[in-house]
């Protein structure tokens, strides 16, 4: 097996890339619970995708614990998240959720996913980040800060869906190439 891909969903964005790129290398795709060791170990590239929460992706943990049968193998993880990709906070989700040496041995894509209709724990860990960036509009010390916190306010308010097919082509291409 040439390619294999898995990924951890909630809402729906992560399974729904997973399936994009695995219909474009035409490879199996698995949820991280149902993946059986052997796919695993004959795997020569695994694509890992989860999404966050609470800062850290929620496949690293997968990713951790089978990384005696992953080491070796070309590997990437792809996050998704409500932050744009190119936004700096997203690399720290990586950084959180993977030791160093794991992080420099994968290869990283950040997606942009959607926020929809988020169940009552998620919509109360929200409640922070927004109450604290309302604050920071309120009462930054510059101009800088209180736009920079405008413009992370709405990156979090914002309901819109930002799952396109075409975020995929830099995974699909990675796999690729190799």
């Amino acid at each position: 097996m040439p390619a294999l891909v898995l990924y951890k969903s909630k809402y729906g964005s992560t399974k729904q890339y997973a399936e994009w790129i695995g219909e474009a290398l035409q490879a199996p795709v698995r949820s991280i619970d149902s993946v059986q060791e052997g796919e695993l170990k004959e795997a020569g590239t695994v694509i890992i995708g989860g999404y966050v929460w609470v800062g850290k992706i929620t496949a690293a943990p997968f990713l951790q614990k089978h990384w005696n049968i992953l080491q070796g193998k070309r590997v990437a993880l792809f996050s998704v998240s409500g932050s744009k990709p190119d936004d700096p906070e997203v690399q720290k989700y990586v950084e959180a959720s993977l030791p160093a040496d794991i992080h420099a041995a994968i290869r990283f894509f950040p997606l942009w996913g959607r926020h929809g209709k988020l169940d009552l724990r998620d919509r109360f860990m929200m409640w922070f980040p927004r109450t604290a960036l309302r604050s920071k509009v309120r009462s930054g010390k510059t101009e800088a800060e209180r736009e920079k916190a405008r413009q992370d306010l709405a990156a979090i308010t914002d309901m819109s869906d930002h799952v396109k097919r075409s975020a995929v082509e830099p995974i699909v291409t990675w796999a690729q190439s190799l």
